[in-house]
């Protein structure tokens, strides 16, 4: 049980952020989700900072969902695993809408 939230435009192109209930984790790395996931790809992960607290995990994935190549952030925030992907294509979009976002 999450909550899908969908941001697209009129072409269909867009983010996809889903949100499920996690406890109180603060921190996730690439090890603990291949291990919750091993069937999951995860090409070039690299630690990501959310906020000044937090830290997740961004990735090249092949979600079909997006056409087989997407590109994904994931972290924890306040009891929550937030998953969000998009295109791999759009990478720089990705980029651009986290650093608009404030965490408190």
């Amino acid at each position: 049980g999450g909550t899908a939230i969908l941001i697209q435009n009129s072409q269909g192109e867009g983010v996809q952020i889903y949100i499920v209930p996690a406890g109180d984790e603060t921190e996730l790395t690439a090890e603990a989700i291949q291990e919750a996931l091993p069937g999951l790809v995860l090409e070039n992960p690299e630690t990501v900072e959310i906020g000044q607290e937090y830290r997740g995990v961004a990735f090249r994935s092949d979600n079909e969902a997006f056409g087989g190549a997407s590109r994904e952030v994931w972290f924890y925030f306040r009891g929550n695993l937030y998953q969000i992907s998009t295109y791999a294509r759009l990478d720089t979009l990705l980029k651009a809408m986290f650093a608009t976002w404030r965490f408190f």
